[in-house]
């Protein structure tokens, strides 16, 4: 009777190599599908976003929403998308900061990570959920409201802050202001209906609740950042979060990706440079960017 052969040390050692060959070749490759597939997830959501302004502003003759003291920008909005927290988290960011409520600090989220919530579960109010889209505060023009049955104004109340803001100087409506900044005459969006709204953003990839940049905000020294003091315009937007760049919906209610060096050539408000400081036709020179940003593509 013929003895069956086992295989060689040498043919065992050629099949592994074979084998973590493929594999070095093929785990990228499903690491790029997988991340791609994700940032396709998050486009989604903010074509939903965009369908969600659209609905308000048509109903409305092209006004965007106000904001009348409400912390949170989706909250006066959530009959527009059935209070829907899932469209808030961009799916490459679902982790929160601060789950549970409890830390003392602001809940920043970063890269890959959702800003958290404020309160613990049990003194939570209805706005508090976590989430990792922020809005352009400059298009959430600061508003009072005026009595129906009397032409006085009254002073817009915020309905709830969260005791951990206590430790932030000034606020307003989330977005962290320098005290000492010097205010912009009237540069807040009114309505949707404008000229180039294609290169407005409106909702985006984000590590707070809003974005309030300005041109001459300077990039944060390292990727995800955005707690590095409270007045870095860019840090809650300046983050890889998509291989060099991040998702927006614009106010034409278009979504693409948008380059880390890009953000500075949007139109972020109505006074906006978009030839400022931190871009090519202002003059910034390769040198001045941040190491970690020295790679990607200018614009």
């Amino acid at each position: 009777m013929r003895r069956r052969k086992g295989f060689s040390l040498v043919e065992l050692l050629t099949v592994i190599s074979i084998i973590s060959l493929l594999m070095a070749i093929l785990l990228p490759v499903l690491h790029r599908v997988r991340r791609n597939a994700r940032a396709g997830v998050c486009q989604s959501n903010l074509r939903q976003w965009g369908m969600v302004y659209k609905m308000y502003t048509d109903e409305f003759d092209g006004r965007l929403p106000r904001d009348y003291g409400e912390f949170a920008w989706y909250y006066p909005i959530s009959n527009y998308y059935s209070n829907d927290a899932k469209i808030l988290f961009c799916p490459t960011a679902r982790k929160a900061a601060d789950p549970y409520g409890t830390d003392l600090r602001p809940p920043f989220g970063g890269t890959f990570l959702a800003w958290g919530h404020f309160e613990p579960r049990d003194s939570r109010p209805a706005w508090d959920t976590c989430g990792s889209y922020g809005l352009n505060k400059w298009a959430y023009k600061p508003e009072v409201k005026k009595d129906k049955d009397e032409n006085e104004v009254d002073i817009p109340k915020v309905r709830f802050v969260s005791k951990r803001m206590v430790i932030i100087p000034r606020m307003s409506s989330g977005v962290i202001e320098d005290p000492n900044a010097t205010p912009l005459a009237n540069p807040y969006w009114d309505t949707a209906y404008v000229r180039n709204s294609n290169n407005i953003p409106l909702v985006f990839d984000c590590s707070w609740l809003y974005a309030r940049f300005v041109e001459d905000a300077s990039p944060p020294p390292k990727d995800a950042d955005s707690g590095i003091g409270f007045f870095g315009y860019a840090n809650p937007v300046c983050m890889d979060r998509h291989s060099g760049g991040i998702n927006s919906v614009f106010m034409d209610f278009s979504v693409r990706k948008v380059g880390l060096k890009e953000l500075w050539t949007l139109k972020w408000h109505g006074r906006y440079n978009t030839a400022g400081p931190w871009t090519r036709a202002g003059g910034v020179t390769p040198e001045r960017w941040p190491k970690w940003l020295r790679n990607c593509k200018d614009y």
